[in-house]
């Protein structure tokens, strides 16, 4: 099922996920969470950042970032933006992987190729 359309408004990288932490040797706790680890989600949200990262941006950059784990192709699908505050200059990727990190910097790569880097710096 595709939630958006390939033109529809991108969320920011990571937005809705929820994430929990704890230490590493909380063992008990750890055992808890693993009842709620979504592991499609997990590797979604590590896509967005992985593209959010590879552009050098921070939570006040205007880069939006979709991913979703589809179940045809068993590969993370990822759509990633770089947009203008005015929204006059945009640079939008796409595409597929099985490594939620190599797929996410790789289409920052594109992006950047594209002119992104143009558009985060003015």
């Amino acid at each position: 099922m595709q939630i958006l359309g390939y033109d529809e408004m991108l969320p920011a990288p990571g937005q809705g996920a929820m994430a929990v932490q704890v230490r590493a040797d909380a063992n008990a706790t750890l055992g808890l969470l693993s009842a709620i680890e979504h592991l499609s989600t997990r590797n979604a949200v590590t896509a967005e950042r992985a593209f959010l990262s590879g552009l050098g941006g921070g939570c006040a950059v205007p880069v939006a970032a979709w991913a979703e784990f589809r179940p045809q192709t068993s590969e993370l699908s990822l759509t990633g933006l770089v947009s203008s505050p005015d929204g006059k200059k945009e640079v939008r990727v796409s595409g597929e992987g099985n490594d939620a990190v190599e797929l996410g910097k790789r289409l920052a790569e594109e992006a950047l190729a594209q002119g992104a880097a143009r558009i985060l710096n003015e």
